[in-house]
């Protein structure tokens, strides 16, 4: 949940990746606007596959953010900053 960075300079919800040394704006914050104070996030792996979603804090529907395929190996460490 962020204001503004690359490609956009809205209030929403934003994702990036970095694989391999390589950082990556997957979804900026213009494709998930919100200006709640509070969401939730969640990732959802099935194989290689990672989704991620997010909704205002306190249920509703799951919005999809952005998905994509990652050969990060085992142990997966994916996370929040």
């Amino acid at each position: 949940r962020g204001k503004g960075g690359i490609g956009a300079d809205e209030s929403g919800v934003r994702f990036d990746k970095s694989e391999g040394g390589v950082y990556e704006t997957l979804s900026p914050t213009n494709k998930n606007i919100t200006d709640a104070n509070v969401v939730e996030l969640k990732i959802r792996r099935a194989g290689e596959e990672y989704t991620a979603f997010w909704r205002q804090s306190g249920g509703g529907a799951w919005k999809e953010i952005a998905k994509f395929t990652g050969n990060f190996g085992n142990p997966v460490q994916i996370g929040l900053i």
